[in-house]
């Protein structure tokens, strides 16, 4: 399994801003999951400081949504059943139709930024 630095080096931008600076890994399953997640790259979002304080408020960033944009951005690495479980939920908890329909409200990564980091 790749690592969480590995990992890192594969995503060179903000996925919610774009920017390329003071990147970070964000953890979908948090509190006393986050453990369990800490090792599987189905849990990560990349991110940059002030967008993984975002990322923290439900209210904002529900986790359907946070899922979406793995999905949009890491499809390698997406895996709703996994991040489902390693939120102590069934496999089954937020169904990827959810998650599609989430999809609407995630910003389409910049095309200066597919253009660099091709």
């Amino acid at each position: 399994m790749i690592s969480r630095t590995n990992w890192g080096r594969l995503h060179l931008f903000c996925w919610v801003c774009g920017v390329t600076s003071n990147l970070q890994n964000h953890d979908i399953a948090r509190g006393c999951h986050r453990a369990s997640g800490a090792r599987n790259p189905a849990n990560w979002v990349r991110c940059c400081f002030e967008c993984h304080d975002r990322l923290g408020d439900y209210g904002q960033w529900p986790v359907v949504r946070q899922l979406a944009l793995k999905m949009s951005r890491d499809a390698a690495y997406y895996n709703l059943a996994a991040v489902n479980v390693l939120r102590g939920r069934q496999a089954f908890a937020i169904a990827q139709d959810e998650v599609d329909a989430a999809l609407a409200t995630i910003e389409p990564v910049p095309v200066y930024l597919v253009d660099a980091f091709r």
